[in-house]
């Protein structure tokens, strides 16, 4: 994504809706305990809550979409006075 050349006004609400469910996906994905269970069936809070790697990996993503929706929130709350007349 950050290849990608954005433009501001255009795709605004694209980008952020991109990081917030690459952030609601990996959060479900890192939960201790997922609030199902498939009796005799290792779910995911099974089999990658155990594996260090996933959970440090995912929370470094997470961590890289929230620094990117904050900074395009703040590039936005900078350039308001120009979509206002």
């Amino acid at each position: 994504m950050k290849l990608k050349q954005w433009t501001t006004d255009l795709h605004c609400m694209q980008r952020v809706r991109i990081y917030e469910g690459v952030i609601k996906y990996l959060s479900s994905q890192t939960q201790y305990k997922l609030p199902y269970c498939v009796p005799y069936v290792n779910g995911n809070d099974q089999i990658f809550i155990g594996n260090e790697a996933f959970v440090t990996k995912a929370n470094e993503v997470m961590d890289f979409c929230f620094a990117e929706m904050l900074e395009f929130i703040t590039s936005m709350n900078e350039t308001k006075g120009d979509h206002l007349d």
